[in-house]
């Protein structure tokens, strides 16, 4: 066997060999997949405490500050959380809610949703308020497919009614 020879690097080999060495970590945590710490990713909480992203209908949520969801025990502590607009881009658009006449779990929506299910909500609302003079546009499918069902600007709807019940799998606001 050999004998093993210390190398004769300079120090701008150690330097190098140093800096790779501290964006290890990073490079590692660069390539890794998405997960429920990665702070990009949608998350819910109540009362401050995380709580699974699927059990938000059970509550009275919103996604003002996306991605986190906010979610309280009664829709008056949600609309107090969510305060007075300061501009446009802050107005909440749609709540929608699980039962007729707005009752049941409700969700204030910010964004758009292209797939309620991962929120808990698919196939689930029978009534919603439009806040923003925009014209909700429900969809039976994920991804904005269709049918879709389109109300007026501003409506309140205290029942979707037939096929639009218990239906909706995404939706958004038009102008």
């Amino acid at each position: 066997m050999g004998r093993y020879t210390k190398p004769t690097g300079t120090r701008n080999s150690v330097a190098v060999r140093l800096a790779l060495l501290g964006a290890l970590p990073l490079i590692l945590v660069t390539g890794m997949t998405t997960s429920a710490s990665d702070p990009g990713a949608t998350r819910a909480v109540l009362d401050g405490q995380s709580i699974n992203i699927s059990a938000v209908s059970n509550f009275h949520c919103h996604d003002r500050d996306a991605p986190t969801i906010r979610c309280f025990s009664s829709s008056v502590e949600r609309d107090d959380d969510v305060g007075i607009p300061v501009s446009r881009s802050t107005v909440a658009y749609v709540t929608f809610f699980h039962d007729e006449g707005y009752g049941g779990g409700s969700y204030t929506a910010y964004n758009p949703i292209s797939n309620l299910s991962d929120l808990g909500w698919n196939d689930c609302i029978t009534s919603f308020k439009s806040l923003n003079g925009q014209r909700p546009h429900l969809y039976s499918d994920i991804n904005y497919g269709t049918p879709a069902w389109r109300w007026a600007s501003g409506a309140w709807v205290s029942n979707v009614g037939g096929e639009a019940n218990d239906a909706t799998s995404s939706i958004k606001n038009d102008p």
